[in-house]
C-alpha cells in the first residue's frame, strides 16, 4: 500500500500500525517522555501548544527571533516555520528575521498564549 502512494507522488506516508507500535515502544522504553507527550497532545496538561501566524500578528514581522521575549511572556518557543519554503525548524538560530507568512510555534498556559497573540497585533476577520 505505501508503495502505491510513494508511486502517487506522495512525499511521506504514516501508517497507522507503524505509528501505533513506535507509541507503544516509546511507552514502555520512555514512559515519562510519553506521558508528557501524551498529555500535551490530549490536552490533559495546563501547558498548551499552539501557532502564532504572522498573517495575524503582523507586529511580529521585521523582528529577530532574538528580540522577541518569550520568558517575559511565560512562553517556551518551540521552533518555527517559513512561510518562504515551509521547513520546520526545532531551536533555530536567534538571527532569524521573522517575515510574512512565518509561523512560530510557542507553549505555555492559554492565558500566557492569548496576551502574547495580543500584544503583537492578532487581528480577527471573523464577527
Amino acid at each position: 500500500m505505501e508503495r502505491k502512494f510513494k508511486l502517487a507522488g506522495v512525499d511521506h506516508v504514516v501508517l497507522p500500525s507503524m505509528a501505533a507500535n513506535k507509541m507503544l515502544l516509546f511507552a514502555i522504553t520512555q514512559p515519562a517522555m510519553y506521558r508528557a507527550i501524551y498529555s500535551i497532545l490530549t490536552g490533559q496538561n495546563v501547558a498548551q501548544l499552539d501557532e502564532v501566524s504572522t498573517f495575524t500578528h503582523y507586529k511580529l514581522v521585521g523582528k529577530r527571533i532574538k528580540d522577541i521575549d518569550f520568558k517575559r511572556h511565560k512562553l517556551l518557543f518551540i521552533g518555527f516555520q517559513s512561510g518562504k519554503d515551509n521547513k520546520f525548524i526545532f531551536n533555530p538560530p536567534q538571527q532569524i528575521d521573522i517575515r510574512i507568512g512565518d509561523v512560530l510555534l510557542v507553549m505555555g498556559r492559554r492565558v500566557s498564549i492569548d496576551y502574547f497573540k495580543e500584544q503583537y497585533g492578532e487581528v480577527y476577520y471573523g464577527s
